[in-house]
């Protein structure tokens, strides 16, 4: 964990021979790993992630000596690593890969038979062209929750998911996959929605609650494990300078990250069937047509981000019913219309509906045609007689009164259940720091 160490690693870690967990994760060591590293026979979770490390780091030599090694994070440092082993059939199963950061220019051809990992970080590296073939078969990654490939030069993959047998669902991938990020590549042409129908875990709606999020904009994945040998990891989400973590990543969150590449064409009716997700971000892309509307099925959705595309139509009124809804980006598209009121989008700033020239209403300050409209019959009635015009006032007033209770009275309700809402979530918590 995070002591603020500083210097290289000592040559008396070897001496530690029962050692199972070796966690030092965001510190400042550096120097290369040392070799007394390997030496830890027992060792079975390492973490040296976010620290500046630096070298050469040959991974069959770690493969080689650690044969009880699970899980391996070596993402964050300035570490140089090779990948490329003699076998692939003859490892040890891990449950983490995290190699983001680490100088990489291909896929790692060890992980051809990892069909026990969980959790896989190849993100910001040098990764260029299509995703393998073999990276994609079924037989691959059959327990695979969370696959982080942000920030590497992509462009597609190795077989056209769409002329897989997908009537019979043998072509199928990643079916326990809960979390994808492939956003800043190079990927082009339409949003892979063949491969939505498969991502069965996206697909069920998470009993346990709501894990309310403020904002999101890029994932960076870290592990925590306890002493008792049982995995576990956490997803940080930044945006703007600000974090936040939520711990227990596989049980809670699943989302869809695929922002800043180049895909094109329509958002696709398939992934309606992911109710589950709780984060959607399609952002910086060249997509087009309508927001569909059957969105509003995404019951667990609590952050949406479509912004910087070229959609078009109006904002699904449907989306208000998406009460676990936190944060929203339309901005920076063509879309028309009023802004869908009620619930929570009553709180989302204007920036979320920037740059549509054809949106109106709150909280832009454009004002809908049909409100001025409205604003002015009510001025034409001012031309009648008196006596019409006090029984108006009279009933206006009536109205706005009725109106004001019924305001205050939602708001009420509204209030009692976020209230609620929130303090089970810390209830929860603090269950959980007790335990």
């Amino acid at each position: 964990m995070s002591n603020k160490l500083t210097g290289h690693i000592p040559s008396q870690t070897s001496n530690l021979t029962h050692l199972k967990l070796l966690q030092v994760v965001s510190n400042r060591l550096q120097g290369q790993i040392h070799s007394s590293i390997i030496e830890l026979k027992k060792l079975q979770f390492l973490d040296l992630g976010s620290n500046n490390l630096s070298g050469l780091v040959e991974l069959e030599v770690f493969f080689h000596k650690l044969k009880s090694l699970r899980a391996l994070q070596l993402s964050a440092n300035n570490l140089s690593v090779v990948t490329k082993t003699t076998t692939t059939t003859t490892l040890q199963k891990f449950i983490l890969i995290g190699l983001s950061s680490c100088n990489l220019s291909e896929f790692p051809n060890f992980l051809q038979n990892q069909h026990r990992l969980l959790v896989l970080d190849l993100s910001f590296n040098r990764i260029a062209g299509k995703i393998p073939e073999w990276f994609l078969k079924a037989s691959n990654f059959k327990a695979l929750k969370s696959l982080n490939l942000s920030h590497n030069l992509l462009t597609g993959f190795d077989q056209n998911p769409v002329v897989l047998p997908w009537s019979d669902l043998q072509g199928c991938r990643f079916f326990q996959l809960s979390i994808i990020d492939l956003s800043r590549n190079r990927f082009t042409g339409k949003l892979p929605s063949k491969y939505f129908q498969c991502w069965n875990a996206m697909k069920a709606i998470n009993a346990s609650g709501l894990i309310y999020m403020e904002d999101t904009l890029s994932l960076i994945l870290s592990f925590l494990f306890s002493y008792d040998g049982i995995y576990d990891y956490s997803l940080t989400l930044s945006n703007k300078g600000m974090e936040m973590e939520y711990q227990k990543v596989s049980n809670l969150l699943s989302g869809i990250i695929l922002s800043s590449n180049r895909f094109t064409g329509e958002i696709p009716a398939s992934m309606a069937n992911l109710k589950g997700i709780h984060v959607l971000d399609l952002s910086n892309n060249s997509l087009r047509g309508r927001i569909p509307s059957s969105l509003d099925d995404f019951k667990e959705l609590e952050s949406l981000d479509l912004s910087n595309n070229r959609l078009s139509g109006k904002i699904p009124q449907q989306l208000v019913d998406l009460t676990s809804l936190g944060f929203i980006n339309v901005s920076d598209n063509s879309l028309t219309g009023r802004i869908p009121q009620g619930t929570q989008f009553e709180t989302f700033n204007s920036s979320s509906f920037d740059g549509n020239i054809g949106l109106c209403g709150r909280p832009l300050s454009e004002k809908c045609e049909d409100d001025e409209a409205s604003k002015k019959k009510i001025k034409d009635t001012g031309t009648e007689s008196s006596f019409a015009f006090d029984w108006r006032v009279v009933a206006l007033m009536g109205y706005g009164i009725g109106l004001i209770i019924g305001v205050a009275l939602g708001i009420t309700f509204v209030d009692s259940k976020w209230f609620a809402l929130i303090f089970r979530r810390q209830l929860q918590r603090l269950k959980r720091k007790s335990g």
